[in-house]
């Protein structure tokens, strides 16, 4: 219950907050614009401008206090313009800087790990064909060492009998063509 009681007082109450609040934000506006322009009225008198108005009487006295404070507003302006854009750019240019630094660190750093990462496997990948290198020569070397072993008597005993070998497979070679022919 004391939950829904403070909710309602809450609906009830926050506009009203909120409209007061906005009143004092329009009243408060509305007294600085009138002590602005008391203000105004009151430094063109001293510096002699609207006796300058008054007296030329070809324009409106708003239509020039317009125009000169206008001109004073635009070069002060400009004036706050340049400042403010040479600062920006300055703290633009810092920003950058730091900005490249830490990039270019984070780069470097991520650089350096995928060398040494790299390195490693590349190492890795030479002992391993390394190895490989050793166990394929290794292998050849007795695979053609078996060779010869078991071919190595029935070549001696070949190049021992040439004869027997022409009488049982009679063959003639022809050094011009190349071609071996069976009698």
């Amino acid at each position: 219950m004391p939950f829904l009681t403070l909710t309602a007082i809450f609906l009830f109450i926050g506009p009203v907050l909120f409209i007061g609040i906005a009143t004092m934000w329009s009243n408060l506006k509305q007294k600085i614009s009138d002590e602005l322009s008391a203000h105004v009225i009151k430094i063109l008198i001293d510096l002699g401008i609207l006796n300058n108005i008054l007296e030329t009487g070809k324009r409106l006295l708003h239509d020039q206090i317009f125009t000169e404070l206008n001109d004073k507003f635009d070069t002060c302006i400009s004036d706050i313009n340049s400042t403010f854009t040479a600062k920006l750019d300055r703290i633009n240019d810092d920003l950058n800087n730091k900005l490249n630094e830490e990039v270019n660190a984070g780069f470097g750093k991520i650089n350096t790990e995928l060398n040494s990462k790299l390195t490693a496997e590349i190492e890795k990948n030479k002992a391993c064909d390394d190895d490989f290198t050793k166990e394929t020569q290794k292998m050849i070397s007795t695979l053609l060492l078996k060779f010869f072993k078991m071919i190595w008597p029935n070549f001696m005993r070949l190049s021992e009998e040439p004869i027997l070998i022409n009488k049982a497979y009679p063959m003639n070679l022809k050094l011009m063509d190349l071609d071996w022919e069976v009698r």
